[in-house]
């Protein structure tokens, strides 16, 4: 391994461009090479970094690039090839959510990755947040005893635009549900434990063309999703992306239930505050009233929390957290193991819809 370690990014989004601006705040790791399919992108990325070659093609990157690891923040239908091809060279892997378009294709990168022996790791970044990691620990201390319901909604704008987006095409996204449902069942796993059924219904409001002027199979814009775990208690999410959103980018809701209290966390972003509000507030069993719960310090670490990715910034992180996990030589989470359990909730929802059937998912 080179004195810092070297990684290459594929992908030139605006959230690539959000991983390798923080990636340029870990001192051990070094921007080594960006790939993109159109080149004046990539070089426009790579512009920013002094240390990174460029690249179209993200086979040559990975066999000529001396790299360590990858990140890779591609549309949904290439992270399977490019996840797969990083682990065959033997290099550590960072990839976007969902892990993949099915659960073969998770199993397969997740026992890869275990037979490679590198680091794996998925980018859910609501988990990362600092109003789920106090909520987290809410649950954890018995603030509200029992968990007995956990309610989730999170919507966006994203679908209102009519042109061609990978998102809303079926053959290359699972929609909404991988869309803003990676992150939000990723949270569910967290905080709830194993999900043993899921119940779901989907919808589609747009007829979008592809590339080629030609109508396209769209990927749900909308989901309503119900949720049994193995302990019992009973889980709900509403995901939309065609929610007209007036100063706000985001809206995100999540609250647990349980014998003993109940906690809510309200959280969203956008303008004319970049980014926007957080609100955690709870009851317990006999109070009449729900009082405020500012996170504590200790969770913050410095953290403004109005700037609630300065997280990204500043705490071990999304690739910070990859960087240190290669550099200490320990295993983070959440995994590809944890990538492959919210596929198989996304693809039982795809599963549910479809057939109008509660599905029971194989532990």
């Amino acid at each position: 391994m080179t004195e810092r370690i070297r990684i290459g990014v594929i992908g030139t989004s605006w959230y690539s461009g959000f991983l390798t601006s923080t990636l340029a705040t870990c001192e051990d790791a070094e921007i080594a090479a960006i790939c993109g399919r159109t080149r004046s992108r990539a070089e426009e990325l790579a512009a920013k970094y002094p240390t990174a070659q460029v690249y179209t093609d993200y086979n040559e990157m990975i066999k000529n690039g001396r790299l360590d690891g990858v990140i890779v923040a591609s549309p949904d239908d290439l992270h399977y090839p490019m996840v797969m091809a990083a682990l065959k060279a033997g290099l550590h892997v960072l990839a976007e959510k969902p892990l993949g378009l099915t659960v073969a294709e998770a199993q397969e990168m997740y026992e890869m990755a275990v037979r490679a022996g590198v680091k794996h790791l998925i980018e859910f970044t609501v988990r990362w947040m600092p109003h789920s990691r106090y909520l987290h620990q809410l649950v954890q201390e018995g603030f509200i005893g029992r968990p007995t319901h956990y309610h989730f909604h999170h919507f966006g704008d994203r679908a209102f635009n009519n042109a061609y987006d990978w998102h809303w095409d079926a053959a290359r996204s699972l929609g909404v549900l991988g869309d803003l449902g990676s992150h939000t069942i990723a949270l569910a796993l967290w905080l709830g434990g194993e999900i043993r059924s899921v119940s779901a219904h989907l919808a589609t409001f747009s007829q979008r063309l592809n590339p080629e002027g030609q109508p396209l199979v769209g990927a749900n814009e909308s989901a309503q999703i119900i949720l049994d775990f193995a302990d019992g208690a009973h889980g709900t999410i509403q995901l939309n992306q065609r929610v007209h959103m007036g100063e706000r980018a985001r809206d995100y809701h999540a609250e647990v239930n349980g014998e003993a209290g109940r906690v809510e966390v309200d959280w969203w972003w956008g303008t004319p505050n970049r980014w926007g509000k957080v609100e955690i507030r709870g009851v317990r069993a006999g109070e009449t009233a729900f009082q405020p719960l500012p996170i504590p310090d200790e969770i913050l670490q410095g953290v403004d929390p109005s700037d609630i990715f300065g997280v990204f910034q500043k705490h071990l992180v999304g690739p910070r957290l990859f960087v240190d996990a290669i550099l200490r030589d320990y295993q983070p989470e959440p995994g590809f193991d944890v990538g492959l359990k919210v596929q198989k909730v996304l693809n039982a929802a795809l599963e549910s819809h479809e057939t109008g059937r509660r599905v029971t998912i194989d532990g």
